[in-house]
């Protein structure tokens, strides 16, 4: 009898797709207080790059964005969208295995630098990257959100978190070489 080795290579490679890149976004918005805040995910991953020039794990985005309306079903921070006047940054406190690169012209944004976010409604997608080490490396950046305008306080220090993690469905080839492997044996 003549089995299919698709569904089971199927089901192992969708296994392996990184959750992460499915919410892409950094949002940015304020307290009831004032003071700025994130919504953030626990960490990101980042597979090889496929950027000429930029090595190691790397990609654009998670990008930083602009809360455009209030969240009712949030459970977290409960954030609402910044003021209109104001002016907000991103100020680089700290790098570890981590570089946040200018994607026009692939310069670093180096500690102590501010990333120029806008005003009210914006988007900027940095490109983010991991340098060294192979599958399972762990880059953090740490950040402080300001406005410019005074308007809002600064954010906390916050910690954005990546992975280097396989490309999507790389570990599913690998498996099904394995299932190959182990049915000629038989």
């Amino acid at each position: 009898m003549r089995t299919s080795l698709w569904p089971v290579f199927l089901a192992i490679t969708a296994g392996f797709v990184p959750l992460a890149m499915a919410h892409d976004v950094i949002e940015l918005g304020r307290t009831n207080t004032g003071q700025l805040g994130l919504h953030i995910e626990p960490h990101y991953d980042l597979t090889a790059s496929t950027i000429t020039g930029v090595t190691g794990f790397a990609r654009p985005g998670p990008a930083f964005e602009s809360m455009q309306l209030p969240d009712p079903t949030d459970p977290g921070e409960g954030l609402l969208p910044i003021d209109a006047a104001s002016l907000i940054r991103a100020r680089v406190v700290a790098l570890d295995n981590l570089i946040i690169l200018d994607p026009d012209t692939l310069l670093p944004f180096e500690v102590g630098s501010t990333i120029f976010l806008g005003k009210r409604f914006f988007r900027f997608e940095p490109i983010w990257q991991i340098p060294t080490g192979g599958i399972g490396a762990e880059g953090v950046a740490t950040l402080i959100f300001e406005d410019q305008s005074g308007i809002h306080s600064d954010s906390q220090a916050l910690a954005v978190t990546f992975h280097a993690v396989p490309m999507p469905g790389a570990a599913g080839v690998l498996a099904l070489g394995g299932l190959v492997a182990c049915r000629r044996r038989r």
